[in-house]
């Protein structure tokens, strides 16, 4: 495994967070998929709205791309897909020290 196939995980595992986590665009599309369809509970649009899923098939499928899909990448992209939580729980950290010392409300 090259370091560029690190960097590469890394950033797609801070795209994912960022986009399924923290926007709020999943959210949305469920909310209106739900007006339309005149669905009352919860729906679950998986992989897309969990981000441990959709960094996993998003991973295998950009390195599988590449042709730098091997063992070692599969097992780091697994060990990426685990990291989703935590690095929703830094982005949050870092968003919540942001807003604290500049005073910013979203």
């Amino acid at each position: 495994m090259r370091w560029e196939d690190v960097e590469t995980l890394a950033e797609l595992l801070a795209v994912v967070v960022i986009l399924v986590d923290m926007s709020g665009f999943m959210d949305e599309v469920k909310a209106r998929l739900k007006r339309w369809l005149g669905v009352k509970g919860d729906i679950s649009l998986k992989p897309f709205d969990c981000s441990f899923c959709m960094y996993h098939h998003t991973a295998v499928i950009v390195m599988l791309c590449l042709g730098r899909l091997n063992l070692a990448v599969y097992t780091a992209i697994c060990i990426g897909a685990l990291l989703t939580i935590p690095t929703r729980a830094l982005f949050s950290l870092i968003l919540d020290a942001f807003n604290a010392l500049f005073g910013w409300r979203w």
